[in-house]
């Protein structure tokens, strides 16, 4: 048993008392992961921006393309379709998509679940929470930097303007795509939907209902964006919409198409060159017990779902 599965099982147990503590520290005004500082903890309030918010692009290659996992958002998708009451949308006077179709598709991330954590640690929760229980991933995966064939250094995460003048971090983590079994999410989704109330399991479990891959060149030199409703608030979100390796256009977020055309990393690789920088690096994850029933994380135990963990 790993130090990694040890300190789990901690979690699992402490879970709702970090919850507790971290609601305490937040009201008093407590510190959040510190930007800069390779996602220890930091203190607000040094001058420097803080992380509000963290996530994960997973980069594979999928049938020989290289692509990217993003999970379909439920709630949000739903709320959208609401706000947009129905009516067709048109893009450049021919590109017209029914309101049904509407489905959006973002990055595995959101605010800090813990802000009394490392961002590492609060990212694999929402790495774990959104792909529904079956990728658990070492923190220290996402500490690693990547090695290009000139022997440069590269973090691996992307710093996005959030919420208040905070940062999300966004990391992005390459697996083989043998490894990421979309049908047993799908499976796992309704092992927690069938335990959902007697099990009293977190709503961020079901935030996420399908998981899809995008071939990344199908982000470059893309100018289909559109304006819609943002789900929460009362201004427009601009989306661009991608086909997916099926070729079924979908529509992404403007939080995931920034990270990969409008943001860069430390060394100033933008968001979608960091992908395939990743891909050459790809052998450089491990991969332990494949296939195995886990209870390692919060609110899941006695739930027989499936899960890889990764380091």
């Amino acid at each position: 048993m790993t130090n990694f599965y040890d300190k789990y099982l901690k979690y699992k147990i402490r879970y709702l008392e970090l919850k507790k503590k971290s609601e305490e520290k937040e009201r008093q005004g407590g510190g959040q992961g510190e930007v800069g500082g390779d996602g220890e903890q930091g203190q607000v309030g040094c001058g420097k921006k803080v992380v509000g918010g963290s996530g994960v692009i997973i980069v594979s290659v999928v049938n020989g393309i290289p692509c990217i996992l993003l999970p379909r958002e439920k709630q949000k998708t739903k709320i959208v379709q609401y706000k947009m009451n129905n009516s067709n949308m048109i893009l450049n006077n021919n590109f017209i998509l029914s309101i049904t179709n509407f489905n959006i598709h973002e990055d595995i991330g959101g605010g800090l679940h813990f802000k009394n954590l490392p961002v590492e640690e609060n990212t694999i929760f929402e790495l774990y929470e959104e792909t529904a229980g079956y990728i658990i991933c070492d923190p220290r995966k996402l500490k690693r930097k990547i090695v290009d064939e000139y022997f440069n250094e590269y973090y691996s995460y992307i710093d996005l303007e959030y919420r208040k003048g905070s940062i999300y971090r966004c990391y992005i983590i390459g697996i083989d795509s043998c490894h990421i079994n979309i049908n047993q999410m799908n499976i796992n989704l309704q092992m927690l939907n069938k335990y959902k109330y007697t099990h009293n399991i977190d709503k961020p479990f079901f935030e996420c209902d399908s998981w899809t891959w995008f071939p990344i060149n199908n982000f470059a030199n893309n100018n289909n964006f559109i304006q819609a409703p943002h789900y929460k608030d009362i201004f427009y979100e601009t989306y661009i919409i991608v086909n997916d390796i099926f070729k079924n256009p979908k529509f992404i977020s403007s939080r995931t198409w920034k990270i990969l055309l409008q943001s860069y990393n430390k060394q100033g690789v933008k968001g979608i060159n960091l992908c395939y920088k990743i891909l050459k690096n790809i052998n450089n994850f491990k991969l332990r017990n494949k296939s195995y029933n886990t209870t390692i994380l919060p609110l899941l135990q006695h739930i027989p779902i499936t899960s890889v963990y990764i380091s």
